[in-house]
């Protein structure tokens, strides 16, 4: 057995990673061996599972290890919001220096451990971490960080 969880709303609000691990959590019973999360750039559909492992499959070779990260993924919403209202030019800063895109208005769409997903009109693009990130202080540190290398980039 495995699990499926799902949220679709227009208001991207009403999707976290927290809501669905809540989701996920009242069907471990389905699936107590692995867990993962997905939430599209847009911020309209999320979804959740869990995983029965019948094949022993390692779970780094299909999905972001969070169960260290309980700090992160509490603080996620707030740091999104915080990208998007206090640092536009930073997130454009990541997507032009960092990953070869285009200029444009770049929003923070989520975060996890490995990375920052980011979106810009119907373009998404992924910053992945140097090293995982697992509690708020290190992202902030993580994104400062990363700042600095784009700024030092011409």
């Amino acid at each position: 057995m495995c699990g499926i969880a799902g949220i679709l709303s227009s208001d991207p609000v009403n999707i976290s990673r927290q809501r669905l691990k809540e989701m996920t959590d009242a069907i471990a019973h389905r699936g107590p061996d692995g867990e993962g999360f997905w939430i599209n750039p847009s911020g309209q559909v999320g979804l959740g599972h869990r995983r029965l492992a019948i094949i022993d499959l390692s779970p780094a070779q299909f999905l972001t290890e969070v169960g260290d990260a309980a700090d992160l993924l509490e603080a996620e919403q707030g740091a999104v919001e915080h990208m998007n209202e206090d640092h536009p030019e930073a997130m454009n800063l990541y997507a032009t220096r960092l990953l070869g895109a285009e200029s444009a208005e770049w929003r923070c769409t989520g975060c996890d451990p490995d990375g920052m997903d980011m979106q810009a009109g119907t373009a998404t693009l992924r910053l992945d971490f140097p090293e995982r990130v697992t509690s708020a202080m290190a992202l902030r540190k993580m994104l400062v960080r990363l700042a600095g290398e784009a700024r030092a980039k011409n």
